[in-house]
């Protein structure tokens, strides 16, 4: 990938996660510096490689493609999760497969039974009651762990993620 498509790419995920919407390509081009047709050749070479998907005839149609939903994590890194927070982990029982459904998806505070996006992890109204800050180390943090896969970059990934579901519980406590 190089590094205009990444540029691309990283700012259709920040979009998509600050606002649940697509950036146009209009403010995609102003976003990078680059003129509205050659954005549009970089889209097509992302949906060419799978990273975007595009749907014709929509209007911001354009969806992340392969992207990890946090509920999709491996079963030894959310134990592990668990266990690192104190949780009993023996009574669980992880079936062979797992499927996620978009009825599935709620969002990671407990006690929200919001239905969230693939690729989201947060309501709209959580994700925007936490902080900018630990918006940015969520984000930056999960890229890193997508791009390097070590356990230090896992590792940070759950930190980032822990801190921010107990801001948003925090948060929601403090609302009530």
């Amino acid at each position: 990938m190089t590094p205009r498509q990444q540029q691309v790419l990283d700012y259709y995920r920040d979009c998509i996660v600050r606002s649940g919407f697509t950036p146009t390509i209009r403010d995609v081009a102003k976003k990078i510096g680059k003129a509205h047709g050659r954005v549009h050749d970089v889209v097509g070479e992302l949906v060419a490689m799978g990273h975007l998907i595009r749907t014709p005839g929509k209007v911001r149609g354009i969806e992340l493609g392969g992207v990890t939903d946090v509920r999709a994590t491996p079963t030894d890194v959310m134990l592990a999760e668990l266990e690192r927070r104190g949780e009993v982990v023996g009574g669980l029982s992880v079936p062979e497969k797992t499927s996620f459904n978009r009825a599935d998806r709620c969002c990671a505070r407990s006690g929200c039974r919001v239905t969230v996006p693939m690729g989201h992890i947060f309501c709209l109204t959580d994700w925007r009651a936490i902080s900018p800050a630990t918006q940015t180390e969520l984000l930056d943090a999960h890229r890193a762990a997508v791009r390097v896969r070590t356990p230090e970059a896992v590792a940070r990934y759950q930190a980032a993620f822990g801190a921010a579901r107990d801001e948003a519980e925090t948060l929601r406590r403090r609302a009530a």
